[in-house]
């Protein structure tokens, strides 16, 4: 810290046990290694420097690689690192297996209490109440005991948050509540009494199944970790530590909580290795945008400054050449007419059937499959119709009804007959988006430009889908795996198609026609990272990212950042959506999306492929099952969840949307307790009949 420039600091070699010495040149900004800063920090340390001493040419290139030789009585060690807070090892402690099986235990050893308390003679040979009052009451302050502590952990507002949680606290209470009746109460009704108490007792069994149910969940499956978010977690707890590493830092070395939130912020958004400009860029405006527009290509995302609908297609009358009308003097169409030439000859449309269908779209418990047979397989045009003239969308977004309605006609017509992934699968996930934004009341989060980008995202996010899967298409060389390098091919295929289909000038389908370019670029980028998140390679990332913004402060929609990746969240979440139904949708999903399977499956036989796992037509009846209940495990209950805990944010929705939130997570319970059953029946049968073989099963 002391040095000048040109000043001489003789340090021993590492690997020299001689008393020779190397000169080094010390300059005001020496490039010193990890290992010297800890020596020499936190106070300065005495050092010998000669300014008179010569230096070669060649010790300039040394640099400080040795360790500087420092008097015992001199040395200044490095502070200890922190320890662990109380309240984190008492979070360790409560979250921990061991603990909950502790607790399994003692409710076990109080049902065996509970049992033998009936028996006189038994209580007599024990010794009396004693034991049986001394039992009851370690039960009572382990119960308490475990509710103070998680409620000083998690804080009582999050605590109370989960249902088990509430249910745990309750039964807690009720059993001190009984534990002091059962003491004070003496004389002729202590008999009764006692016996009702005893039977009261049995609600300690509500917690032994609580406490089954989480140390089966941790114990269960396999344990997938993204690297990001082991990452972010690091830096969280570094942040909060923060105080107490800066009382040890020195002039540059010092680190600020803003710091570590940049570093943050840019792993989250996947922008460590993006380019943009510092700050204090003076001059030459040019060449910032031409560095803006090539080298930092895709990096401007906010939002445009949005004019009046009207107003853009002034701004740019060409682009809507064709048939741009002022749609204020345009009705919705009557189902009638929407539908015509577009159903078989001779039927007729049920006006009443159709809209008694389209009236529960804001229930979680809509049927699309009803809603093809009212619509005469026309789910698409039908529910993409209903969901944009619902927030208005063609009038706010100048688009004429006729234009939409072609688009819808040849949207639809873009989905294959596949079993799975075809029309009535976009529609679903279209009635899932809707239900998010109208249902639960997100819609007043976003713009009328976000929820365009939305729906149309939902409606055309699996268009010209050729119903098999990225693997095989790039396994066997397919065209789109090669048009797009074996990356995101479905995913990127899908999103090109439709703007294709929308740019073609013969078809006159373009919606984004009355957008000013701004507008256009801005929507085009929204609808492309929704789709691309759709992607299952991309799950993981995604779904870490949510739940680390989550966990750390909270998604707010009023910032742009979290409201591109709930976008992008809530359209992954409604496309695997199926399990998180009621269990006659979840279970019609399943056959079509394993016939699709099986349809690959043989496919990939027919070339001679390795056929895909849960894909072989050929396998054992268990092979369904377990199948679902590996893709709820691993795909479909951690997405909800995160989902689940975002709309149980604090001015998030409308007030139904905690309930809706539960509503899901019940289903994808249920749904995998069934197929849990089926997969256990099916692996018993197989093992009486000795035999792995079988025919497929039919769900």
């Amino acid at each position: 810290k002391n040095l000048k420039d040109g000043d001489i600091l003789f340090c021993r070699p590492l690997d020299s046990a001689s008393g020779t010495t190397t000169p080094i040149l010390a300059t005001s900004e020496p490039p010193v290694p990890m290992a010297a800063k800890a020596v020499l920090r936190p106070a300065p340390i005495e050092v010998t420097v000669s300014p008179s001493a010569s230096v070669s040419p060649s010790s300039k290139k040394v640099g400080f690689s040795e360790t500087v030789e420092v008097p015992p009585s001199k040395r200044v060690e490095p502070p200890p690192p922190p320890t662990k807070s109380f309240k984190l090892k008492c979070k360790e402690m409560v979250e921990s297996i061991p603990f909950d099986i502790f607790i399994v235990v003692l409710i076990l050893i109080d049902a065996i209490f509970f049992v033998l308390g009936w028996f006189d003679d038994v209580i007599e040979d024990m010794g009396g109440d004693a034991i049986f009052i001394a039992e009851s009451a370690l039960v009572v302050v382990v119960f308490v005991g475990e509710c103070a502590v998680k409620i000083y952990v998690y804080g009582w507002k999050k605590y109370i948050k989960s249902w088990w949680n509430r249910l745990d606290f309750v039964v807690t209470i009720l059993t001190v509540i009984a534990f002091i009746v059962e003491l004070a109460i003496t004389g002729s009704r202590a008999a009764s009494a006692i016996v009702f108490l005893r039977l009261f007792r049995l609600l300690r069994f509500i917690r032994l199944i609580n406490k089954v149910r989480t140390v089966v969940t941790k114990k269960r499956g396999i344990n997938l970790q993204l690297p990001a978010g082991k990452c972010l977690q690091i830096l969280q707890t570094l942040k909060k530590q923060w105080a107490y590493h800066a009382e040890h830092m020195e002039g540059d070395d010092i680190i600020t909580k803003e710091d570590i939130e940049y570093v943050i912020k840019h792993i989250r958004q996947k922008t460590l290795y993006r380019i943009v400009l510092g700050e204090g860029n003076v001059g030459d405006e040019e060449m910032q945008a031409y560095l803006k527009s090539t080298v930092m290509a895709g990096d401007d995302d906010d939002e445009p400054e949005k004019p009046q609908a009207k107003a853009a297609v002034a701004a740019n009358p060409a682009a809507g050449a064709h048939d741009h009308v002022n749609t204020d003097a345009e009705d919705a169409m009557p189902w009638p007419e929407l539908l015509a030439d577009h159903i078989p000859e001779g039927a007729v449309v049920d006006t009443k059937a159709l809209e008694s269908v389209l009236a529960t779209t804001t229930s979680w418990d809509f049927d699309v499959f009803k809603c093809g047979e009212v619509s005469f397989g026309n789910e698409v045009v039908v529910l993409g119709y209903h969901c944009f003239t619902h927030f208005d969308l063609l009038q706010k977004m100048c688009i004429s009804h006729q234009r939409f309605r072609r688009f819808l006609f040849r949207l639809q017509s873009g989905y294959r007959p596949n079993p799975y992934h075809n029309g009535t699968h976009a529609a679903d996930v279209l009635q899932a988006t809707f239900f998010m934004l109208a249902g639960c009341g997100l819609d007043v989060n976003f713009s009328d430009m976000e929820i365009f980008a939305m729906l149309l995202s939902a409606l055309i996010h699996d268009f010209e889908h050729p119903g098999v899967n990225n693997a095989f298409l790039i396994n066997t060389d397919h065209e789109l795996a090669i048009r797009y390098n074996d990356k995101a091919v479905l995913e990127m295929h899908h999103v090109a198609a439709a703007f294709k289909l929308m740019k073609d000038p013969e078809e006159d389908l373009n919606l984004l026609a009355g957008f000013t370019h701004d507008e256009y670029k801005h929507v085009r980028a929204m609808m492309v990272d929704m789709v691309l998140g759709t992607e299952m390679a991309a799950h993981f990332e995604v779904v870490q990212m949510f739940q680390s913004k989550l966990g750390d402060e909270g998604i707010k929609l009023q910032v742009a950042e979290d409201k591109k990746l709930a976008m992008k969240m809530l359209l992954h979440v409604a496309d695997v959506s199926n399990p998180a139904r009621n269990f006659e949708l979840a279970g019609r999903w399943t056959k079509q999306v394993m016939e699709e399977f099986y349809s690959q499956g043989d496919q990939e036989r027919a070339n001679n492929l390795n056929v895909s796992p849960f894909m072989n037509r050929q396998s054992n009846a268990v092979n369904i099952p377990k199948c679902q209940v590996g893709f709820i495990d691993f795909i479909v209950e951690p997405l909800h969840k995160v989902w689940a805990q975002f709309l149980a944010q604090e001015d998030i929705g409308n007030a139904a949307t905690a309930e809706i939130a539960s509503t899901l997570m019940t289903n994808v319970a249920g749904n995998r307790t069934y197929w849990n059953t089926r997969k256990l029946d099916e692996e018993a049968i197989l093992a009486a009949a000795g035999s792995t073989s079988g025919s497929a099963a039919v769900v």
